[in-house]
């Protein structure tokens, strides 16, 4: 279905948080040693970490194996260090729904109330110019960023300050995906999605009328839309089209290393993979539902959810 257009951005405190191990659902493969004989080979899978705090978790960013943040309730940041995640200050307490990093250096979080923080070395919270719940924010560069949430609410970072940005909808938007200079798409009720031009977002044409929750880019103008009831929306630079899902559970967050591999994760610990071009289920270690999710290679992602579970793939 083709669009229509409508044009219209490490200081951490004492780890408080710490996360151990304690579960793993892997299989093994065989490859060739040294020797000739064949030499079981770990197959990557889900782990469960167990949290000291029972905060809700609502989104993950990591910028590699070593470095990332993780939101949620109550003001919740959290950073990794390559071995632990550790509580930071953020300055709030308002639930924090959406995450989104450059560097080490510089982050951007949005919550509940209209609340936006920026970290560059401590957290802090610049005027937001929106009092709506916020559920989506991203860079698309060190001076330009963007945020969405309830009843259609649009923010721009613009020359380090924020401001409201008419979006032409009242339907909540739920999510948003990495945005470049000229590619990115927001998603949210009743099939709402926006395509980011570059210079102005566009409406497109409904592909569906459940809610979309969250949206992760899969390469140049690709990505797929997840929501309610199992709902996966496969967008690209001319059209959204539904895709076959083998989950009817309602699916929150969802990230892809390319064209080719991600995961989209919902309720009930519920988590799918994507990749040799289908969707299946993957063994999920927690029956909490999931949030968010962050693939980083094809053998390195995590997902965070309720209770404040945290899942390492690997």
């Amino acid at each position: 279905m083709r669009r229509r257009s409508a044009s219209l951005a490490l200081g951490l405190s004492a780890p408080l948080l710490a996360w151990a191990c304690t579960s793993q659902s892997t299989s093994t493969s065989t490859s060739a040693s040294t020797s000739g004989k064949p030499t079981p080979t770990p197959t990557a899978g889900w782990q469960s970490f167990a949290a000291s705090g029972s905060n809700g978790l609502r989104a993950v960013r990591m910028l590699g194996p070593t470095t990332g943040y993780i939101v949620g309730a109550n003001g919740t940041v959290l950073a990794y260090d390559g071995s632990n995640w550790n509580a930071m200050t953020s300055g709030t307490t308002a639930n924090l729904n959406a995450v989104d990093s450059l560097s080490t250096g510089e982050a951007l979080a949005a919550g509940d109330g209209g609340v936006i923080l920026h970290y560059t070395g401590n957290w802090g919270a610049p005027s937001s110019p929106v009092t709506a719940h916020l559920r989506g924010i991203r860079f698309v560069s060190v001076n330009d960023a963007w945020a969405c949430g309830d009843s259609g609410v649009l923010a721009r970072l613009i020359a380090g300050s924020w401001a409201a940005v008419a979006s032409g909808v009242t339907a909540n938007l739920n999510g948003m995906s990495d945005l470049t200079s000229g590619d990115g798409c927001i998603v949210g009720d009743a099939g709402t999605a926006f395509d980011w031009l570059g210079t102005a977002w566009s409406l497109a044409s409904p592909a569906v009328t459940r809610n979309l929750r969250a949206s992760g880019r899969t390469g140049s103008s690709g990505a797929f839309e997840v929501g309610d009831s199992g709902t996966i929306v496969s967008r690209t630079s001319s059209s959204r089209v539904p895709v076959s899902s083998p989950s009817g559970s309602d699916l929150y967050g969802a990230s892809f290393l390319d064209s080719n591999f991600g995961f989209a994760v919902g309720a009930s610990g519920t988590i799918l993979r994507f990749s040799n071009n289908a969707w299946s289920s993957d063994s999920s270690p927690t029956g909490n539902t999931l949030r968010g999710v962050s693939v980083i290679s094809s053998r390195d992602a995590w997902a965070v959810g309720d209770g404040g579970v945290i899942l390492h793939y690997h």
